[in-house]
């Protein structure tokens, strides 16, 4: 005999659910044996997606991003600025950082330079909101960018995050 659940729609215990009709009668065999392994292969599955840290000074497009590239497959954290962003990276491993060209508290230019200069090494992408010139994305590269997207255009962000991911695998 099976074991009587609460409605899975409407999760309420009565019997039959008086919003959505019977209660669903779950064979034992199907039933879960222990909640604990479900939720350690969750953060198993989780701990296996890269993990990208963006900074940016605008709320509509950390909130894009994020969704944009948790669809996608990334876990993300977003920031408002790169002295937190420095911190934080002291205590987490992130596989890319994003970061919009100006940062309210240093421009991209310094934070390329201190994380060359850093003791971690963590590649990056640099979100810019208008058209650059051609020498400016080389000096970005020369300062150790590995990417230059612009930052209301999703889909280029999303192609400049995957050639990192590809060449720093590769690496």
């Amino acid at each position: 005999m099976g074991t009587i659940r609460n409605c899975l729609v409407c999760d309420v215990s009565h019997n039959p659910c008086v919003f959505c009709g019977p209660l669903i009668c779950i064979p034992p065999q199907f039933l879960p044996c222990n909640h604990l392994s479900d939720f350690q292969e969750t953060n198993a599955m989780r701990k296996q997606r890269p993990n990208l840290l963006i900074v940016d000074n605008d709320e509509s497009v950390l909130i894009a991003l994020q969704q944009v590239l948790e669809e996608e497959g990334y876990e993300t954290t977003t920031l408002w600025n790169m002295t937190e962003a420095l911190l934080l990276m002291q205590d987490r491993n992130f596989d890319l950082l994003l970061v919009g060209d100006h940062p309210p508290d240093l421009n991209c230019e310094r934070v390329l330079k201190v994380l060359r200069a850093g003791q971690t090494w963590i590649p990056c992408v640099v979100m810019h909101t208008v058209a650059r010139h051609p020498f400016a994305v080389e000096y970005l590269q020369h300062l150790g960018a590995h990417g230059v997207a612009c930052k209301w255009n999703y889909n280029e962000v999303l192609d400049q995050v995957r050639k990192c991911m590809v060449e720093c695998r590769a690496a």
